[in-house]
């Protein structure tokens, strides 16, 4: 009885070892987060170096999940243009791509 108790819960605890968890769909638009194919890892680190780099220039980062996909879209832009008038230019590709980022990790 108790090699059987013990045979079963090894294949218990090995089944569960090798069971995946369901990945996470990342979105490649500012358009909306929920519509849209994945974006590869790459591209999303590329997208997060970005928002450091630019944004950390001047103040300390937020969380992409402090704020709410509207509010993000309020404040990219009002910043993008404090930046700009500063000498450091920021082009609407950069700050598309730096959105996008703040938008797919957002507040919901």
């Amino acid at each position: 009885m108790k090699k059987t108790l013990l045979i079963s819960l090894t294949v218990i605890l090995a089944v569960a070892c090798h069971t995946t968890k369901p990945t996470k769909t990342v979105a490649t638009t500012v358009e909306t987060v929920k519509d849209v194919p994945s974006d590869s890892l790459a591209e999303v680190n590329r997208k997060k170096n970005l928002y450091e780099q630019h944004c950390m220039s001047c103040h300390d980062l937020a969380k992409p999940s402090s704020e709410t996909e509207r509010e993000w879209r309020k404040i990219v832009p009002n910043m993008v243009a404090m930046i700009n008038k500063n000498g450091i230019v920021v082009d609407a590709k950069v700050e598309e791509d730096i959105l996008s980022y703040l938008i797919l990790n957002c507040k919901n």
